[in-house]
């Protein structure tokens, strides 16, 4: 990465060259996900808890990274 530093008193530019760092860990979790789990996808009518309704409900077991059961 280049970048350019002015000395704002004396008007003297200098150009700045820096390397650049990897970030090794970048995009993994620090948690450790589980084996199994249950996604839950919930269909309603709208966005109002007072009005709308609940019209479908699915559920997908998973089990290493497979669907298992539904």
């Amino acid at each position: 990465m280049i970048g350019v530093e002015i000395n704002l008193e004396t008007g003297e530019v200098s150009e700045i060259k820096t390397e650049k760092r990897l970030r090794t860990q970048k995009g993994k979790s620090l948690l450790q996900f589980p084996e199994e789990y249950v996604v839950i996808d919930i269909e309603t009518t709208g966005l109002s808890p007072q009005w709308d309704e609940i019209i479908e409900v699915a559920a997908l077991k998973i089990l290493n990274g497979e669907i298992v059961d539904n």
